[in-house]
């Protein structure tokens, strides 16, 4: 008598190959986002080090899922996601920062995310330290398609000390 293994290989690679190419895109998200360290290292007069780099778990809830969001682009509002107060604000480019200034409507903000498309973006540089009305803001998303260091965000963007600075290099998106 012939066994036939033909089907149960086939559903063996399937299963393998889909479990590898899923888990491979989990892995290269959290090792693309990297975070401004010398921004936090003291944090209410203690050394926060250890918690910024491990404890991600709030940021990520913010930045990739759904939340009432602004999208602002060429120093207007692009859209809107949920007509609440926002809780993230999207710059689709640096010619919007000055959308910050005087609007009671972003004291909720808890993560700015800012999209830089090109080398000349970071001179366009913004500073959001104690001048601007963001009471509740936590994080600052630095998405450069081009690529950038720790150096260039920390030259780009200015916050107070509570607040943790992430960036990340997507070349093309």
């Amino acid at each position: 008598m012939k066994k036939n293994t033909t089907p149960s290989l086939y559903i063996f690679l399937l299963i393998f190959s889909t479990s590898l190419f899923f888990g491979n895109s989990l892995i290269a998200q959290e090792e693309g986002i990297y975070e401004v360290i010398n921004n936090n290292t003291f944090k209410n007069g203690t050394n926060s080090k250890s918690t910024s780099t491990t404890d991600r778990e709030g940021f990520y809830e913010l930045a990739f899922k759904m939340h009432p969001t602004h999208y602002f682009k060429n120093s207007s509002i692009k859209s809107v996601y949920n007509d609440s107060d926002p809780v993230k604000l999207t710059f689709e480019d640096t010619k919007s920062f000055n959308l910050l200034k005087n609007n009671a409507k972003l004291n909720g903000v808890e993560l700015i995310t800012i999209i830089l498309n090109n080398n000349d973006d970071l001179n366009d540089s913004i500073d959001l330290s104690g001048s601007m009305d963001l009471k509740k803001l936590k994080y600052v998303f630095v998405r450069c398609r081009f690529k950038c260091s720790e150096n260039n965000v920390t030259k780009f963007i200015k916050t107070d000390n509570n607040v943790r600075i992430f960036y990340s290099t997507n070349i093309g998106g």
